[in-house]
């Protein structure tokens, strides 16, 4: 008997689902930050900017608001597609407000910025049409997470 590649996925995930430990989070406080971090304002506001908080905000609502609830909040932040402005706003989130990751669409200045700040305060950081190849191979952070098009 012979076994697809599809159904040997499954099985695999299957059996990993059964035997691993459960994770828990921790959440700074007793609610889970998102920063939602991108250009608000200028001439990247309309690929990302106020459309994206709006998103982000929809799928906190479609899934209920919380996590085994705990609520779930976003804060939001206009970088000004300046690293500097990127780079303050995230450290105080994470070293005084709380926030326990950051969703950013910004230019790929700020997101190599911030990836270090995050990098640094051990925190997820998932970042969406940063365009260099530069998050995921020369300064690569086990903390970030990209999605992005192909730029190799």
């Amino acid at each position: 008997m012979t076994m697809n590649a599809t159904g040997a996925t499954a099985l695999f995930l299957a059996c990993t689902a059964l035997t691993a430990a459960p994770a828990w989070a921790d959440f700074s406080g007793d609610v889970i930050r998102i920063g939602v971090m991108n250009d608000q304002s200028g001439p990247y506001a309309d690929n990302c900017g106020a459309g994206s908080v709006a998103m982000a905000r929809l799928a906190i609502e479609d899934h209920g608001g919380a996590i085994n609830g705990v609520p779930i909040e976003i804060v939001v932040a206009d970088d000004q597609n300046q690293p500097d402005v990127g780079v303050s706003a995230a450290r105080r989130w994470v070293e005084e407000e709380g926030v326990d990751t950051i969703v950013g669409c910004s230019a790929s200045s700020i997101a190599l910025a911030v990836q270090d700040v995050m990098r640094q305060h051990e925190r997820p950081y998932l970042i969406a049409g940063t365009a260099t190849t530069e998050t995921t191979n020369g300064q690569c952070s086990p903390m970030t997470t990209n999605w992005a098009y192909d730029t190799y």
